[in-house]
């Protein structure tokens, strides 16, 4: 039954693949660039078919990838060497003038021929390849906003119900049942937890939670404070509120909240993506790097957990791989970039 799980987790990946790939060649289907292949997954073909344009669109053997491959993509030498061949040929019909009054036909039609000749990836213009390669990202970030719309709809929002009151001052306010909505008129949502909203708290400082009391909205003054409790027999000392969450009520979003927390969602996802990733620059975390084996391992376990554990994937593997693109690392989107902005 583990094998149906890692067959997802690949996947997975592979949808996040293919959706970066399909950016890069509708942005080079709209800015005129040759196409060669369209390809899902690595290695020999097991389906291929050539469009009325002759771009092949391939489906091949190990699902672990795919590419869309312009012309002369990795050819620059190449590219170059035409160019120069063009320039010469373009001096030597401008200065030859016994050519020029012998040939003229011959010579405009050659020239037409040339103006016409498909431009490659390497001699398009910066900008265009610039707009190419960003539209992988783009269409990664894109998805993962859809993806957070999809979660979002279908887990809700989970309100934290009070299951037990430790002997703080709080005690005297809240009582087990109640479920807490807000922290300061900020609510509990797809954004905020309450665990995040009570981090920014100050020890002692005084501030409003607002708890929903037999259908009724409540506001009590509370504060975080010391205080000790019992667990397996020992006594441990805590700072908070003195509360244990002993259960949760799902509030579900209609399609048009969805949509308005999708948009933040996906920017705090970017945000959190980006710290992992500084952290990682910075040594911190690499121990727990992992290879492509492992990583479609550990996507197996979560998506087997839950239907949420999988929807959640979704947005966080495509604006991850989005995001991961853009780094100016060799043989990524951004470091072709960075050559293409000297270049340039």
């Amino acid at each position: 039954m583990f094998a149906l799980y890692i067959l997802l987790a690949i996947l997975i990946l592979l949808l996040m693949v293919t959706i970066h790939e399909f950016g890069h060649y509708i942005a080079g289907r709209v800015l005129k660039f040759k196409i060669n292949e369209f390809s899902i997954g690595f290695g020999p073909a097991i389906f291929q078919r050539t469009n009325k344009r002759g771009e092949k669109i391939s489906l091949r053997a190990f699902p672990l990838g795919g590419y869309c491959a312009f012309e002369g993509e990795d050819d620059g030498e190449t590219s170059q060497k035409s160019k120069e061949e063009m320039d010469v040929f373009g001096e030597y019909l401008q200065n030859d003038d016994n050519y020029k009054a012998d040939n003229q036909n011959q010579t405009q039609n050659q020239i037409k021929v040339e103006k016409s000749r498909v431009l490659t990836f390497n001699e398009q213009k910066p900008w265009k390849r610039i707009i190419v390669l960003l539209s992988g990202a783009l269409f990664n970030i894109i998805s993962g906003f859809l993806f957070s719309i999809i979660f979002i709809a279908v887990a809700g929002n989970s309100l934290p119900v009070i299951g037990e009151i430790y002997d703080t001052p709080n005690a005297a306010l809240l009582k087990k049942g109640d479920v807490v909505i807000a922290v300061d008129k900020q609510d509990i949502s797809i954004l905020n937890s309450l665990s995040e909203l009570l981090a920014d708290k100050e020890e002692d400082e005084i501030f409003i939670l607002t708890v929903k009391r037999d259908g009724v909205l409540t506001d009590f003054q509370v504060r975080k404070t010391k205080y000790s409790y019992e667990q397996d027999g020992e006594i441990k000392n805590a700072t908070g509120l003195g509360i244990v969450i002993g259960d949760y009520v799902r509030e579900g979003y209609n399609i048009f909240e969805s949509i308005g927390y999708a948009f933040p969602f996906t920017l705090k996802m970017a945000g959190a993506i980006l710290s992992a990733f500084g952290d990682i620059f910075r040594g911190i975390g690499l121990n727990q790097l992992s290879g492509p084996v492992s990583t479609i391992t550990e996507m197996a376990k979560l998506t087997q957990a839950s239907l949420l554990n999988t929807l959640i994937l979704l947005p966080l593997l495509a604006v991850n791989l989005g995001i991961f693109n853009l780094f100016p690392i060799p043989a990524l989107d951004g470091s072709k970039i960075i050559f293409i902005l000297i270049e340039w």
